[in-house]
């Protein structure tokens, strides 16, 4: 049996479909990319220092980590479907959450590229 060029093979929906899911993992990204810069902007307007500023940062970061890593010891499939449908800050922190190790922690050395 010749299978001949596989892209004929493909349903015709497939590269529709294909598609989407590219679509909808780019918006997560992007949307993950802007609640990043929301955290980091208000932490950067409470902060009284620079050490105070970073101090935040690293709890924060540090909260969001132990969180996570608690979630994939545990997870908790209620929880998981109840953070999916967002409730205000708390949907906010289970993006980030699951995305914690895209997150870079910011250091003085790279403040200006946030």
């Amino acid at each position: 049996m010749d299978s001949g060029d596989w892209r004929t093979q493909l349903l015709p929906d497939l590269r529709q479909r294909i598609g989407n899911m590219i679509m909808e993992t780019l918006k997560k990204r992007q949307e993950l990319k802007e609640i990043a810069v929301t955290f980091e902007e208000k932490i950067y307007s409470t902060a009284t220092s620079q050490q105070d500023y970073l101090q935040k940062i690293s709890s924060k970061m540090l909260i969001v980590e132990t969180r996570r890593s608690q979630n994939l010891i545990q997870p908790n499939p209620a929880s998981s479907r109840q953070n999916a449908l967002g409730r205000g800050s708390h949907n906010m922190q289970s993006q980030v959450n699951s995305q914690a190790q895209q997150l870079p922690v910011p250091t003085v050395a790279n403040q200006t590229q946030i």
